[in-house]
């Protein structure tokens, strides 16, 4: 099983299995979300999102998504830039004692 994984990794079809199953899962999140995002109820310029991002080790799974739209996708990812901005100087300030000066 490893080397079929291997040889369908090498001529791209793992990459054409991920496009379907992603393809399938964005058409299941938009119809559990009735089309809409989550937040405002737009139903203009809806996309899904990951709640976990990927690169955080988010599941690419009908858990893991959700609908939204462009403005409140751009309002999302500023809160959370801006979170991990506050948690980064909480966690240098509970550590202070780097700062000073000796």
């Amino acid at each position: 099983m490893q080397k079929f994984e291997e040889m369908s990794n090498i001529f791209g079809l793992e990459d054409k299995r991920r496009n379907q199953l992603s393809e399938i899962l964005d058409e299941e999140v938009r119809e559990r979300d009735q089309h809409k995002c989550v937040v405002c109820d737009s139903e203009i310029n809806i996309n899904v999102h990951y709640k976990i991002p990927r690169e955080l080790r988010g599941e690419e799974h009908v858990d893991n998504l959700v609908t939204l739209c462009t403005s409140c996708h751009e309002a999302i990812k500023t809160v959370d830039k801006n979170m991990h901005i506050i948690n980064v100087w909480k966690m240098l300030l509970k550590r202070r004692h780097w700062f000073k000066r000796g």
